[in-house]
């Protein structure tokens, strides 16, 4: 992962050829990472990757010191701000690291933050796991069902995102009827959907 700025980490969740054959899923951000660095970005200069425990809180690690270290050092290298791309779990530490920041330092080292897929409300493969959802095996490999539950016990991240009831506390706010609007109207137009079929 050093040597690879830290793509590699992030590349394929289980670097293995023959899991990579039969369960593309695992292969994460390759081709993403492929596509970046088709349009230029350079590993090393421009493109970078901060992998983190997923098991732990934004609260329990040190993942802010790496992204604010690695958007100076992309600053330094290349003299531009970084655009903080992140994905699922990876929004929570994002956050914590933007919420961390000065005004100033957002405006000298952040160009743009892109969320892909934040679990902001919570997931409900959080509260699966901590029932036993076998999810991390699904060649059956190994890992059971209680060793599933005592993993995710101590997984402080889980807590972060079990599901909240933010859609009903707060369907009267003027931002969540615009986000269900909104929602409502990708429905309308979604062809595998049957409302947007009939659209």
């Amino acid at each position: 992962p050093q040597q690879q700025c830290g793509l590699d980490a992030i590349a394929t969740l289980m670097p293995s050829p023959a899991v990579s054959y039969f369960a593309s899923d695992f292969n994460y951000f390759q081709n993403m990472i492929i596509s970046l660095q088709g349009l230029g970005y350079i590993t090393g200069v421009s493109l970078f990757a901060t992998p983190y425990d997923w098991r732990r809180s934004p609260e329990s690690d040190d993942t802010h010191i790496s992204i604010t270290q690695t958007a100076e050092l992309i600053k330094t290298l290349t003299g531009k701000k970084t655009v903080l791309l992140s994905h699922s779990l990876g929004n929570m530490q994002a956050l914590y690291t933007l919420n961390g920041m000065s005004q100033a330092d957002k405006d000298e080292y952040i160009a743009h933050y892109v969320a892909i897929m934040p679990p902001y409300v919570g997931a409900t493969k959080a509260a699966d796991m901590f029932l036993g959802d076998n999810y991390f095996d699904p060649f059956h490999a190994g890992i059971s069902s209680r060793e599933v539950q005592a993993t995710s016990a101590t997984s402080t991240s889980l807590y972060d995102i079990i599901p909240k009831p933010t859609y009903s506390q707060q369907a009267n706010e003027k931002y969540m009827q615009d986000l269900m609007t909104r929602l409502n109207a990708e429905k309308l137009h979604d062809p595998s959907t049957p409302e947007g079929l009939a659209w």
